[in-house]
């Protein structure tokens, strides 16, 4: 409903393509954000913010011992956060992808995200003729 304290943020971000909602058309705003949908939503940013990760060598989930708990549709986009060093794992080399992310982790990657998006070149694009 629109008289939630985040709507303006969730339309904004539906509309920008950072989100989407769930396969029944419902979005569920109070429910927990994983690890791995936050990585998804900052690699969509960068999307938005038109940042050209071309040359960012994809290999940051290599070294985890759980990466085959990223869902395969999220796969592209946590790898590009944990090369780019946004997302980092536990000290026992796991990831831990669907665990839920805490406040703290969070915040951390979103500074992170922060320092990545402002080296990333932007993407080159032509002029319209």
């Amino acid at each position: 409903a629109d008289s939630y304290w985040a709507y303006d943020a969730i339309v904004w971000a539906y509309n920008s393509s950072i989100i989407q909602g769930y396969d029944d058309n419902t979005f569920r705003p109070a429910k927990n954000l994983s690890r791995q949908a936050l990585c998804m939503m900052l690699a969509n940013y960068m999307t938005l913010e038109q940042k050209d990760v071309s040359g960012v060598e994809l290999a940051g989930l290599m070294k985890y011992s759980d990466a085959d708990k990223v869902s395969e549709g999220m796969l592209e986009a946590v790898d590009l956060i944990s090369s780019l060093g946004i997302v980092q794992g536990y000290n026992d080399g796991t990831l831990r992808p669907q665990n839920s992310a805490t406040r703290a982790q969070a915040a951390a990657m979103l500074l992170r995200m922060e320092d990545a998006i402002t080296q990333l070149p932007d993407l080159v694009t032509e002029p319209a003729e």
